[in-house]
């Protein structure tokens, strides 16, 4: 089914039964013609362009857009007043919010829970979508739709209340966070004992070890076993119960299995081979044998590898959690950390990529990766840095706090290590630039007169665009070339790019500002404010960024130390390396941008 690009379905019966009415969107007109079909199309303003089938001198009508959404030609581009569309595009994302919130409600309601189906539930709306959401309804704010808005605002306090109350049920049902990261530690432990290589010498006997490759994933023996054993053992269920559930589901996962070598049966047999009427059903009897005991086997190390959950403590820890939400299937040992308290913004942590650098959808969230803080209980921190231990750098701890609400500083200072920029960064920005950009913005125009600046000094903004793209040219700020320039070239860049950038040092600290480069796309300029908006790679939500923290622009593909040309960027930052007490004379842009100055200042005192 072909849906609108420009403006999206909205279910009115779905927000009425939500007790969402727009009455003044719902009145909403738009012109309209008719052809020889029942199609409707927007009337032909000009000769060339618009919908090929809207017919040409046909009357034109006004219908509600409520009514007539599902009969307008999809070729046909629909445009509203700014305050309606944005009115329009809040109630599509309410509607949209409302069906996926009650749709993954529903499919959770299974006997089981588990937290990694809570982390997914948890994510249907997040703090980028109340930005959105917000922002949406700032900008339809009006005398003609102001019942509207404030209908959809309920509506929006409502949803999350509803959300917040069925989160916290199903958390009830999920297994004791202690209990759940005490079976998951324990079966971390296991995967290298002799247990596992019993589990891999079963499905060597069998053939069926060699089929796990990436075209036909298929989990082993030993992961069904420990799954079924942990899944038990996490609910507190006694040692006997995870035994059999461990034995079902071995028993299912090699019930079509047929011993293929018999060399590897183990010795001596447990059948002497009298009362079998074929060496295929001794071969089957001794399998059988095998995997039960080997089964029985995995179960009593797992419960040896299971330690006695410590005892509670008040203190607790602050945790960096560099990948969230914890959405993925990679995630499931320690997914129980989405329930805990978190303090401060989610800041850009990496870009989520999967099979051939394609952007990945990380199971049910195609969210991108963000950086967040939680608070945690010290014993349940613990168990997760030992879970994520074969995973750098996705996990880092801090120092204990109490039960109160952590300090400020520490959560800031910890969000640092994984972004250098944190909202309210540039809310006061410097009025020029500091003598640390000076300095690193001569360094980068000695390196571009090294390799041929004159060359790009004749060359079109598309050309000279295409330069900066891939690494030839890099755009430093000086002389003739300001932000208004580099508004010409937005309009032809598409690669992403690489910001160099002077971060602020954090408010009250004596250290100096940190440099970055910032790796992501130029998604806006305002020349006037001496502003621009870089979005960081991967999809986050953008920055703003005062021209006075900018040392230059280049391309991504330019190499930082201990990478090469080619290799797929997949960093959101790396830091920079400060040029040094370098020769602080003005160069010769700075003297062309001061001669420029001096003269629009003579320009506007006669």
């Amino acid at each position: 089914m072909h849906t609108r690009r420009d403006l999206p379905r909205i279910d009115w019966a779905n927000l009425m039964a939500s007790g969402v009415a727009l009455h003044a969107l719902a009145e909403v007109t738009v012109l309209l013609t008719q052809s020889g079909g029942a199609k409707l199309h927007l009337p032909k303003v000009e000769r060339y362009g618009g919908c090929q089938h809207a017919p040409a001198g046909a009357t034109q009508t006004r219908h509600r857009l409520a009514e007539v959404y599902d009969q307008i030609c999809l070729r046909c581009h629909l445009a509203l007043p700014a305050a309606q569309h944005a009115a329009w595009m809040a109630a599509a994302m309410l509607d949209q919010k409302i069906r996926r919130s009650a749709r993954d409600f529903a499919e959770a309601e299974r006997p089981a829970a588990s937290w990694l189906t809570y982390a997914r539930l948890a994510d249907v709306v997040d703090d980028r979508d109340v930005e959105d959401f917000a922002a949406l309804c700032k900008l339809a704010a009006g005398k003609p739709l102001a019942s509207d808005i404030a209908a959809l605002r309920a509506g929006w306090s409502a949803l999350r209340e509803r959300r917040a109350g069925r989160l916290a049920a199903y958390a009830a049902r999920c297994p004791a966070p202690i209990q759940y990261a005490s079976a998951a530690d324990a079966a971390k432990a296991g995967a290298t004992s002799q247990a596992r290589r019993d589990c891999d010498q079963i499905e060597r006997c069998v053939g069926t070890l060699e089929e796990h490759d990436m075209y036909r994933p298929r989990a082993s023996l030993w992961t069904v076993v420990s799954h079924a054993w942990q899944k038990v053992r996490a609910q507190d269920a006694p040692a006997s119960a995870a035994r059999a559930a461990a034995l079902a589901a071995a028993e299912v996962h090699l019930s079509h299995a047929q011993v293929r070598d018999v060399n590897l049966l183990p010795l001596p047999p447990a059948f002497d081979g009298v009362g079998f009427h074929s060496p295929a059903a001794w071969a089957a009897a001794e399998l059988f044998d095998w995997w039960q005991r080997a089964v029985v086997g995995a179960c009593r190390t797992l419960e040896e590898a299971l330690s006695e959950p410590a005892a509670p403590s008040a203190k607790r820890r602050l945790l960096l959690i560099a990948d969230w939400p914890l959405t993925s299937a990679s995630h499931v040992a320690f997914a129980f950390l989405a329930a805990c308290d978190r303090h401060g913004p989610l800041v850009p942590a990496k870009v989520r990529r999967g099979w051939w650098n394609a952007p990945s959808p990380h199971d049910t969230s195609d969210r991108a990766a963000y950086a967040c803080v939680v608070a945690v209980p010290e014993e349940l921190a613990t168990r997760a840095l030992a879970l994520a231990a074969d995973r750098p750098g996705l996990l880092t701890a801090a120092g204990t706090v109490g039960a109160g609400k952590p300090r400020k500083a520490d959560v800031q200072a910890l969000l640092r290590t994984a972004f250098p920029i944190l909202p309210g960064d540039f809310a006061a920005p410097a009025p020029a630039p500091t003598s640390t950009v000076l300095r690193n913005r001569r360094a980068r125009r000695r390196e571009l007169t090294r390799f041929g600046q004159d060359y790009f000094t004749g060359l079109r903004p598309y050309a000279l665009a295409d330069e900066l793209s891939t690494g030839r040219y890099a755009f430093v700020p000086g002389g003739r070339q300001s932000l208004a320039t580099l508004a010409e070239l937005s309009d032809y860049l598409r690669a992403p790019l690489r910001f160099d950038l002077e971060c602020p040092a954090p408010p009250g600290a004596a250290d100096t500002a940190v440099l970055a480069a910032v790796f992501g796309e130029l998604s806006g300029i305002d020349p006037q404010a001496d502003t621009f908006t870089l979005r960081p790679t991967g999809g986050h939500a953008p920055i703003v960024v005062p021209a006075s923290a900018l040392i230059g622009i280049g391309g991504a593909g330019q190499p930082l130390p201990g990478r090469h040309w080619g290799d797929p960027q997949d960093l959101v930052w790396a830091p920079l390396d400060d040029a040094g007490q370098a020769d602080d004379a003005l160069d010769e842009a700075e003297l062309e941008e001061l001669v420029l100055q001096r003269r629009a200042r003579l320009h506007v005192l006669t």
